[in-house]
Parts: C-alpha cells; sequence; structure tokens
C-alpha cells in the first residue's frame, strides 16, 4: 500500500514537471514570432492613469470657469465713502475686488478696510465664500480690462488661466 501511495505521488510530481516544459508561444497570441527580449511597457495603465488625472483637471478647469461680473457687489463696495472706485469678479464662491481708496493710498489696504469691503460683497450674494481684496495699481489695472472683456462678451476660456495666474501672484497665501 505504501509503495502503491509512493508511485503515484512520484508519478503525479513527474507529470507536474513536465507541464512546465511545454510554454511553447504561451503569452504570444501568435502576435510576436521570435524569441528576442523587448523592453517591458506599462503604457496602458499609465495611459489609464492620465486620462483620469486629465478629466479631474478639465472638471477642476469646468468649475474654474464659471467667471462673471458682479455689478450689484461693486456698487455696494463703491457706495462705501473710503472707496473711490471698485470691480468685482466672481470664481466659483470667490470674489475678487480690485479697489481704488479714497485717499489715493493704494497700497494701504487696512484690514478694518478690508473686512467692511469683504461684507458688503458678501452682503450682495449668500453664496461667496471668499472675498479677496486688493488695492494694487496693476491688479486694479488688469481687473478693469478683465471686467470690460466679460461685458464685452469675450470668450472667456482665455481669460481664465491669466486671471488665475495674477490671482496666484497676488494673493499667494490663498490659493
Amino acid at each position: 500500500m505504501i509503495k502503491k501511495s509512493l508511485f503515484v505521488a512520484v508519478s503525479f510530481a513527474t507529470i507536474l514537471s513536465l507541464f512546465g516544459c511545454n510554454t511553447t508561444d504561451q503569452g504570444k497570441d501568435g502576435l510576436i514570432n521570435d524569441d528576442t527580449v523587448r523592453n517591458v511597457s506599462y503604457e496602458n495603465e499609465m495611459d489609464n492613469n492620465m486620462n483620469d488625472v486629465t478629466q479631474e483637471k478639465k472638471r477642476d478647469q469646468y468649475a474654474e470657469s464659471r467667471m462673471e461680473v458682479a455689478n450689484g457687489a461693486a456698487d455696494r463696495v463703491n457706495a462705501l465713502s473710503e472707496v473711490k472706485n471698485a470691480n468685482v469678479v466672481i470664481m466659483n464662491r470667490d470674489a475678487y475686488v480690485a479697489a481704488v481708496l479714497e485717499d489715493k493710498k493704494e497700497g494701504k489696504l487696512t484690514k478694518e478696510m478690508e473686512t467692511k469691503i469683504a461684507d458688503e460683497v458678501k452682503k450682495s450674494n449668500n453664496n461667496i465664500q471668499e472675498v479677496y481684496v486688493s488695492t494694487n495699481p496693476d491688479f486694479v489695472d488688469r481687473m478693469n480690462s478683465y471686467v470690460n472683456k466679460l461685458e464685452d462678451g469675450q470668450p472667456i476660456t482665455g481669460i481664465i488661466d491669466e486671471f488665475n495666474e495674477v490671482v496666484r501672484r497676488v494673493f499667494p497665501n490663498n490659493h
């Protein structure tokens, strides 16, 4: 009985080991007819990951593409006695205010004045979460240009990238 079970076990192991020797054209699917060494690439996997990243980027760009002039908010800010002129652009739930103060201290925006302006903007639109205010003359000029382009009905696709870059430079700690 022991001899018989030993014979079966040895036979079984021999048969299994012979299966490993028969690997002719395995995994080639008839596409490769030689046995040359080739680089292995995971491009499809990387392409799929890149497609996911691209789709995510497109969603973000779409979300960032809702840009509008907030004339109501600008009117409220312009009604403040300390403000000579202001433009407000809303992108998503953030408002960007370019203001020229009445006392002509363009770069001297106090926290108190910034809060006062932000409060007026938020009163005009309950959906606004953050308000960014600047009296930087370059930012004011750029915002005037953006407002004019948007009000003229120019396509916003070219404006958005430039606007986002300007915002990153003017408000580096917030974006």
